[in-house]
């Protein structure tokens, strides 16, 4: 097994809000609390204790107290099931970690799926050819269908001969429930969602006719998400459907581990209808110990160096989910030398590390790339600084980076 260069600092521009915990003293609203504030640019339900979610473009997990347990680094991640959870650096390469975030199954699929029942659907040499692995990464049921999702209740839904025709096979690779639906999920308490337009059948392939929803989500601990009148307003109801939570989420995902990921205006966070014991409101965390702090502000030419203001060509500004910083000047105030730029390719040094650019190209682990505006040439601030090993931390209410330097 692998182990992950664990960075020094988080590739995102989100670390301040993110590193604070979950709320201390639970908010109610209406008939459920917030347990983790809405903070995420994306994140996925609890399972085994950890969520997988995204920050500054990246994805890593935290626990169910907020708190960050496995770095953002990945370009993409699903959630944790069975003690293990599917990740990927690049987009179509794909494999599994353990909760400490090792490697179990190097990245080889083109995209995998989450383990129940001890298997994992995943797609080989293309996104419409999926089959079956065991923990050990071997093949258990071979690859021949156009899409496949986890098993549950000993039953996975599949794609056979195109994408608009799915069935359920058993965990034999027998088809039990024959191709039908448009789309179909997986089952919970003897039923599962199918079709796009938010039906729910039984474990005899059966209707239930008063389950019909816009759009609907699995059910998970009784409760299933689901759009009733419009695609962008969630509730949640109960087996029978009666609503639990009125819709008004931009979009929820399923009840796991009490707990639900939803999405409003400020972002991602989690709810519960059970209050949590309440807690100590803990000491805000000190900071970091720099020989060097500087400030940058979104749309503002002006930062500090240990607290003296200096002046910038241009704002930064935010792109993608990346703060974008005007090269030049943040170049010398982070010590870079010898900066060139020649036909698109930029050069410089920084300590010693020699660092080459190219304008409009990926820089690693997914952390933008430079570009030229109005003559100038304008490059991630996370890339550089995380490059460095330094440290940086977010001010959500004023929009501003701190970075922090021996």
């Amino acid at each position: 097994m692998r182990t992950f260069k664990r960075k020094k600092m988080f590739t995102g521009f989100i670390l301040g809000f993110v590193m604070c915990v979950g709320l201390t003293v639970p908010v109610m609203a209406d008939n459920f609390y917030w347990i983790i504030e809405a903070q995420f640019e994306q994140a996925r339900s609890f399972f085994d204790g950890l969520a997988a979610v995204m920050v500054g473009g990246l994805w890593g997990f935290i626990d169910t107290a907020g708190n960050i347990v496995i770095e953002p680094q990945f370009y993409n991640a699903f959630r944790f099931f069975e003690g293990l959870a599917a990740i990927a650096f690049e987009r179509s390469s794909w494999g599994f970690i353990d909760a400490t975030g090792n490697i179990v199954i190097e990245p080889q699929f083109h995209l995998a799926l989450r383990f129940s029942e001890g298997l994992a659907s995943v797609s080989i040499g293309g996104p419409l050819n999926w089959g079956f692995i065991d923990t050990s990464g071997n093949m258990v049921i071979e690859p021949q269908y156009r899409n496949a999702r986890p098993f549950s209740e000993g039953l996975s839904s599949v794609a056979v001969g195109n994408l608009n025709n799915w069935g359920f096979i058993d965990t034999a690779g027998n088809m039990v429930i024959e191709p039908q639906f448009i789309d179909a999920g997986t089952f919970s308490g003897g039923l599962a969602d199918v079709n796009l337009g938010g039906g729910f059948i039984d474990t005899n392939g059966n209707r239930v006719p008063e389950l019909s929803f816009r759009d609907a989500r699995p059910f998970s601990e009784g409760l299933a998400a689901v759009a009733i009148d419009s695609l962008d307003n969630w509730g949640f109801v109960d087996t029978i459907g009666n609503i639990i939570i009125e819709p008004q989420f931009y979009t929820a995902h399923s009840f796991s581990e009490g707990m639900a990921a939803v999405e409003v205006a400020d972002g991602w966070g989690f709810i519960s209808l059970s209050a949590p014991p309440a807690t100590t409101t803990p000491p805000p965390a000190p900071e970091p110990t720099a020989t060097r702090t500087l400030r940058f502000a979104i749309d503002d030419t002006t930062f500090t160096d240990n607290g003296a203001n200096r002046t910038l060509e241009a704002a930064p500004f935010i792109q993608n989910d990346r703060t974008m910083v005007p090269l030049r000047v943040i170049g010398e105030a982070l010590g870079a030398t010898d900066l060139a730029h020649n036909q698109g390719v930029i050069t410089f040094n920084i300590d010693g590390q020699a660092f080459t650019m190219t304008v409009g190209e990926q820089l690693p682990n997914n952390m933008g790339a430079p570009i030229i505006i109005a003559g100038r040439t304008f490059v991630p601030l996370a890339f550089i600084i995380n490059e460095m090993g330094a440290v940086a931390r977010w001010d959500r209410t004023a929009r501003a980076a701190y970075i922090y330097i021996n």
